[in-house]
């Protein structure tokens, strides 16, 4: 599973053009404030065809005050990184983004039951 938000699709666009895994094997969720602010995203379209790789845009804004990756909606509903991806917890996890997000994902992930291990992030600050 590859995660990235903002200037983090960068590495993740590189490992999917790098990485060895069969076509259905990997899951690319992109997360921006909206669909058209979604960086690199007909590069990453082409590259998940071309791998057999899932891509997942997910946009809208956080809440304010709230520490969660994902858009006011899908927090307020209770969504859950297991729950976007079942497979959760046989999967290895790449995330890059900034570092309150990132570190919104990473508990996320373990709080879905992913073990320290199997994830592997990069952040970026300014």
């Amino acid at each position: 599973m590859l995660i990235a938000a903002g200037i983090g699709v960068a590495p993740i666009r590189s490992l999917l053009e790098t990485v060895s895994f069969a076509p259905g094997h990997a899951t690319v969720l992109l997360r921006s404030h909206s669909v058209g602010d979604t960086y690199l995203v007909d590069e990453l379209t082409d590259l998940c065809r071309l791998r057999g790789a899932q891509l997942r845009v997910i946009a809208g804004k956080r809440p304010k005050g709230v520490s969660t990756w994902l858009p006011a909606d899908a927090a307020k509903a209770g969504i859950t990184l297991k729950k976007i991806v079942p497979e959760l917890t046989s999967s290895d996890i790449y995330i890059c983004g900034p570092r309150p997000w990132t570190d919104a994902v990473v508990r996320d992930a373990r709080s879905g039951g992913v073990p320290k291990k199997q994830i592997h992030y990069e952040r970026f600050d300014w």
